[in-house]
């Protein structure tokens, strides 16, 4: 038989599995065209019938009567695991909300804005499960290897199918849903050699993870690729380090609960946070774009009293938590790492350049409990999801609230037997600039203008001692008149030099609940419960497809144990009290047989004679029937 081009009106013939048995014409819109253009349908002897299947499906069985290679599940429909989604949390369901108002509104591009640990992949699996389930493809880009990873699993948790396209990875091509590097798949839609590319995978859905990035050169080619393609963005500060809006690129922000509405609901951990009193001073630093040079302020922190200090406060209010220590440069890091190390303490280093295993097993190390802390420059502040981070030690200077938020954010995940995160903050972080972490912060997509030149700061005349200082400086050093902006505080107790002291900055009360309520007010409550309904339709689809995923499973099972006991001639029993072994369950501790939903029917004959349990008429199994094929005493007539 010949290839047939596909026409108007007639699609691949693959039947998928469906409810008790049957099977259906698989419709998942992929079969019928791709960019427009007819497919070629290949012939395809299945079960003694020739089927017509698209170059997808066809490849998973061999052309022209042979038997298929692998077993007969639609490659877009099939699971790797049972599909289990995690109930949708109250604010998840705004957020979900707000994104679909956005888009029913005319939006293209839609940002999604919730603090790190509120659950962005609950969000992200619950869409991509739609997503499926309408036949739509997906690809989740991120631009880091630890980001690819995790998302991989956390999605896989949420048993989401997937393929993924990084380097070192076998790419699997027939997912519906990719989760992809910025770095691999570049390549792929902008090859250097058309004829030797892999396909360039498709998409209706583009999800950017920590989209702040995504004003960037690669994101906007990779956008460009797919015009017709809906763009979801998430991120927990969306503004960029350049000043920088993210408006070029996201027409509608969602943002619907912020940080100390997470912690007064238990989703975030609460947090202890000390502070120097006298903190390295920021007057006169340069600044790259709108943050700090970092050689310049590694300078001022990197010296033996600083670096030391470091130590002693660690050791004095977070000895023994398992710790991350975010450093100014990599000299300073591994001054940082030095002092620790020598102190007998089981730390590592890590930075932009340590080799991807090295960085893999460290990585792992301190996920299992093997190591107490990981000193870093600039690698573990995105995208790093260990709840058991009990510490963040902030050795750096920052003039970017993105930088700040997202680095304190990694110790905020709740965990068993954390009362509190610790942060221990010597660069005058949360004093001289952005407060606690769940201080109040207005985003919006309208970029701010960038700073021409460094700013110095400005003088003022201390009205006691009329002594000329820093606009700055809140005590002077003369005569140590407070000034107002620094009475705004409640004084500091005294310390020793170099000593941190505990902070108050916590932000809670009725203000920030009127202001989430002032947020959800755009949502009508009939779009709510639009919302609620299609969490619950999507959850419901999800427990249907997890069970026939686990009937499949175990009717692979079945074929396999039926094929070996004829192979190797063994008792016709054989499958049965293999399934049984295998299947146990807390419900059912002695397993179970297959049964109809399998396609197995069991017959049995009459005994004659009393079971002694039950002392009801006996009867002992004489035969089963699977798949067509009767296995044990013939049938009779």
């Amino acid at each position: 038989m010949s290839a047939r081009e596909l026409k108007a009106g007639f699609q691949c013939e693959y039947m998928k599995p469906s409810v008790g048995g049957k099977r259906e014409r698989c419709t998942v819109k992929h079969h019928e065209r791709i960019d427009g253009k007819p497919q070629q349908l290949l012939p395809v002897k299945e079960e003694n019938k020739t089927r017509f299947m698209c170059k997808e499906h066809a490849a998973f069985f061999s052309i022209a009567g042979t038997r298929p290679k692998q077993k007969k599940v639609c490659p877009a429909t099939r699971t790797d695991q049972p599909l289990l989604m995690q109930q949708l949390r109250s604010y998840q369901i705004d957020a979900d909300a707000g994104v679909r108002k956005a888009f029913r509104e005319g939006a293209k591009s839609v940002v999604l804005v919730l603090p790190t640990g509120g659950g962005k992949t609950t969000n992200i699996a619950h869409w991509i499960m739609g997503a499926i389930a309408k036949g739509s493809y997906v690809i989740f880009l991120a631009h880091r290897r630890e980001l690819i990873s995790q998302a991989s699993a956390r999605i896989a948790q949420h048993g989401v199918p997937h393929g993924i396209i990084q380097s070192g990875t076998r790419s699997d091509p027939s997912k519906q849903v990719q989760v992809a590097s910025i770095q691999s798949i570049l390549p792929r839609i902008y090859p250097k050699d058309e004829e030797t590319a892999p396909p360039i995978p498709r998409a209706d859905v583009l999800v950017l993870d920590e989209c702040h990035r995504a004003t960037s050169t690669s994101y906007k080619k990779i956008m460009a690729k797919y015009p017709e393609a809906r763009v979801i963005g998430l991120t927990a500060t969306p503004a960029r380090t350049d000043g920088r809006g993210l408006g070029d690129v996201f027409e509608s922000m969602v943002e619907v609960i912020d940080v100390a509405d997470l912690i007064e609901q238990g989703y975030l951990c609460d947090y202890v946070l000390y502070e120097g009193q006298y903190d390295p001073p920021d007057e006169g630093l340069s600044m790259r774009g709108d943050d700090f040079d970092d050689e310049e302020a590694g300078a001022r922190l990197d010296t033996d009293t600083l670096v030391g200090d470091v130590y002693a406060n660690w050791k004095k209010y977070a000895n023994g938590k398992r710790t991350i220590v975010f450093a100014q440069t990599r000299k300073h890091a591994r001054h940082i790492h030095d002092v620790f190390v020598a102190a007998g303490e089981n730390f590592a280093y890590l930075d932009g350049a340590t080799k991807d295993r090295e960085r893999d097993q460290i990585i792992e190390d301190f996920g299992a409990g093997k190591l107490m802390g990981i000193v870093n420059v600039q690698v573990l502040v995105e995208g790093f999801d260990v709840p058991g981070i009990e510490c963040v030690v902030l050795a750096f200077m920052t003039a970017s609230i993105i930088k700040y938020r997202q680095s304190v954010g990694r110790a905020l995940r709740p965990a068993a037997g954390k009362p509190h995160a610790i942060i221990l903050d010597h660069g005058g972080n949360a004093r001289h600039r952005f407060g606690g972490p769940d201080a109040p912060h207005e985003w919006s997509l309208d970029g701010r203008k960038k700073r021409a030149a460094p700013v110095q700061p400005s003088l003022t005349t201390c009205p006691a001692c009329f002594a000329g200082v820093s606009s700055r400086t809140r005590i002077c050093p003369d005569c140590g008149y407070e000034f107002a902006a620094a009475a705004k505080r409640a004084p500091l107790p005294d310390t020793a030099d170099g000593m941190l002291v505990q902070a108050n900055y916590k932000i809670r009360g009725s203000e920030r609940e009127e202001k989430r309520k002032a947020k959800l007010a755009a949502l009508s409550e009939k779009e709510r419960r639009a919302a609620e309904r299609e969490a619950k339709r999507i959850a419901k689809a999800a427990a249907e497809a997890a069970k026939l995923a686990r009937i499949e499973e175990e009717k692979e099972f079945l074929r396999k144990a039926v094929a070996q006991s004829v192979s190797k001639g063994y008792n016709w029993k054989y499958p049965l009290m293999k399934f049984k072994e295998k299947f146990k369950s807390q419900q059912k501790p002695g397993g179970y047989f297959p049964g109809p939903k399998h396609g197995v029917q069991i017959f049995y004959k009459a005994t004659g004679q009393l079971n002694p349990v039950t002392q009801r008429p006996g009867f002992e199994m004489v035969a089963f029937e699977f798949e067509g094929v009767r296995y044990g005493v013939p049938a009779e007539g």
